[in-house]
């Protein structure tokens, strides 16, 4: 059979969220963790790094941190191709946001951008948000949705493939290098995945 020639991706994603969200974990957990992935990082508001997201398929995923408190204009979207807005099981205001944030870069993006949530999620102790609020809003706002723990590079993994894959130029038929692990009956928000980083 003969081989299929590997193809390459450039996505550029960014985080939207308030401030006690602290989306730069997210950045420094890559960071830390996959430094033979990353191709470039400018301190916690940007970082480059590849990832072997489908057969065949490599992506080098460009990711910004945005750090005002609102966009107040369509500069920080250009070329944007992917919308993240997280918020932070510690900070209940975070999540109430959520829906301001949402209508906020749909006033300046293009129309039907792709967009996830990220909640991220910390040691029990230092958790305030409840389940069943994230739940509702999330539901109410029909966007993906995953959970990060703090230092733990499989779930950001996990939240990156899941909004690498609301990309229309990565779907395809062909079998994601992602093997999906057994899902936990108990857990309302299955995105589970093991993933191989380049």
């Amino acid at each position: 059979m003969e081989d299929r020639k590997e193809t390459n991706h450039f996505v550029r994603a960014i985080l939207f969220g308030d401030e006690t969200s602290e989306k730069s974990n997210i950045l420094r957990c890559i960071k830390n963790q996959k430094p033979a992935s990353v191709v470039a990082s400018s301190s916690e508001d940007r970082i480059q790094y590849n990832v072997q997201f489908r057969e065949n398929r490599s992506v080098k995923l460009d990711l910004l941190n945005h750090k005002q408190d609102r966009t107040h204009s369509s500069y920080p979207l250009r070329g944007i191709q992917i919308i993240i807005v997280v918020f932070s099981y510690k900070d209940l205001s975070s999540l109430n946001n959520l829906k301001s944030w949402i209508n906020e870069v749909d006033r300046f993006s293009r129309e039907n951008i792709p967009k996830i949530i990220i909640g991220n999620c910390f040691s029990h102790n230092d958790t305030i948000v409840q389940e069943e609020d994230v739940k509702k809003i999330i539901e109410d706002l029909s966007c993906p949705f995953a959970r990060v723990k703090e230092n733990d590079i499989e779930s950001v993994q996990n939240a990156l493939f899941l909004a690498l894959d609301q990309l229309p130029s990565l779907q395809n038929k062909a079998p994601l290098e992602l093997t999906q692990t057994q899902a936990d009956p108990n857990d309302e928000h299955p995105h589970r995945f093991n993933c191989t980083m380049l």
